[in-house]
């Protein structure tokens, strides 16, 4: 009995695995287009821009605000002024 269910698996192994695939396909696609998940993905896409000292010392909701920002800062505008000179 058991022998003849691994059988059937290995027979249509192809089979199940394409309709676990689209189904999860399936279940990713809907994921991402229903309603409600614009502001989670807009939120996502700013990931990579959150540790950018700029942004860091721009933002009023940021935590890391302090002088270590505020030096680096200084020392960027003196090196441009610098530079103009």
């Amino acid at each position: 009995m058991v022998n003849n269910i691994w059988q059937y698996i290995q027979n249509h192994a192809p089979a199940i695995a394409t309709i676990f695939f689209f189904l999860f396909f399936c279940h990713v696609v809907y994921s991402v287009f229903k309603k409600g998940q614009e502001k989670k993905f807009d939120d996502y896409s700013k990931i990579p821009f959150k540790d950018d000292p700029k942004n860091l010392r721009d933002d009023p909701k940021n935590l890391r605000s302090g002088p270590e920002l505020e030096d680096k800062s200084k020392s960027n505008s003196q090196l441009k002024n610098n530079k103009n000179d």
